[in-house]
Order: structure tokens, then C-alpha cells, then sequence
């Protein structure tokens, strides 16, 4: 779990969250909104959270051999673009849990409702 005040995701007080689903060895194929190298795994999800159209991220399995880690942060995530998604020995990725979501869309909710993901806020529609 992430937290960063002044995201909406998720909120408990003044803390905010979001959860996100590790799947290893996986990359999503999409061009980047950034890229860079990094010494501590966190630091990608942190940097995704600040940036609003960052949806998901690939970070590298293993460090280069100066110990630092590619974080590739994406405008998408693998729902969207699930015919991009593919095996990776080199990556894992990074996505908003759909399940948090659904716990959130349905949170107040006494009929089956959709949604659609906006970082920003869940929709219900109904």
C-alpha cells in the first residue's frame, strides 16, 4: 500500500491510499509518460502516484550493475490494454487492484453498479 496525502484514491482521515497488484515477471508494451532508474522499488509507486496519468508501472525484476531498478510509468494499465500484456523475464508489473476498486464502487452502494477507473475519482454508474 502507498500513501500520499492529497491523492484520492482511497482515503481514512487525512491519509490516502491505494493498493497496487504485483504481476511478476509481466510487462505491459505501451510508451511510457516517464522512465527512470531508481534505488528502492517504492519509489516507483510513489512517483506514480504524483503524476495523474499514470495508471500502472513496470519495474525491473533485477538492478542494473549499479544497483538501480528501470521504473517505467505508464499512462494505461493492463485491462485496457490487455492484448500488450505479455510475459517478461525482466519486469514485473504494477496495476491499481481491480478488488479495492470494486470495494470502493460498491462502498454505499445496495444494488450491482459499474465503474470506471479515474485515478482521480471511482464513478459509479448506474
Amino acid at each position: 500500500m502507498f500513501v500520499l496525502k492529497g491523492f484520492n484514491q482511497g482515503s481514512s482521515d487525512d491519509l490516502v491510499y491505494v493498493n497496487y497488484v504485483v504481476d511478476e515477471f509481466s510487462y505491459l508494451n505501451i510508451t511510457s509518460v516517464s522512465a527512470n532508474l531508481i534505488e528502492d522499488e517504492n519509489e516507483c509507486g510513489f512517483a506514480c502516484l504524483e503524476i495523474t496519468s499514470c495508471f500502472s508501472y513496470n519495474l525491473a525484476a533485477s538492478p542494473d550493475s549499479n544497483g538501480k531498478l528501470l521504473c517505467e510509468l505508464l499512462p494505461s494499465d493492463k485491462y485496457n490494454n490487455s492484448d500488450k500484456f505479455v510475459s517478461n523475464k525482466f519486469f514485473h508489473h504494477f496495476s491499481i487492484s481491480v478488488s479495492e476498486m470494486v470495494h470502493v464502487c460498491y462502498k454505499g452502494c445496495n444494488s450491482c453498479c459499474y465503474f470506471s477507473i479515474d485515478k482521480l475519482n471511482f464513478r459509479l454508474l448506474f
